[in-house]
């Protein structure tokens, strides 16, 4: 599950550059969800907003 997280991390990185813990979370780990097979990262930009990215568990199986 780490090299997942690792990878989303990564890809929002990739797409917004800057990126910071959403909501009142201290650090990017405490950022993600896991709804049935899916994973959701959620992130802050720069700009405050907030976005999401997601993982299907049950393609990566």
């Amino acid at each position: 599950m780490n090299e997942i997280k690792e990878h989303m991390i990564e890809m929002a990185r990739r797409r917004y550059d800057k990126i910071s813990p959403c909501s009142f979370k201290a650090t990017l780990d405490e950022c993600f969800t896991v709804n049935d097979e899916c994973i959701l990262f959620w992130f802050n930009t720069e700009d405050n907003s907030t976005h999401c990215v997601s993982f299907d568990l049950a393609v990566s199986a």
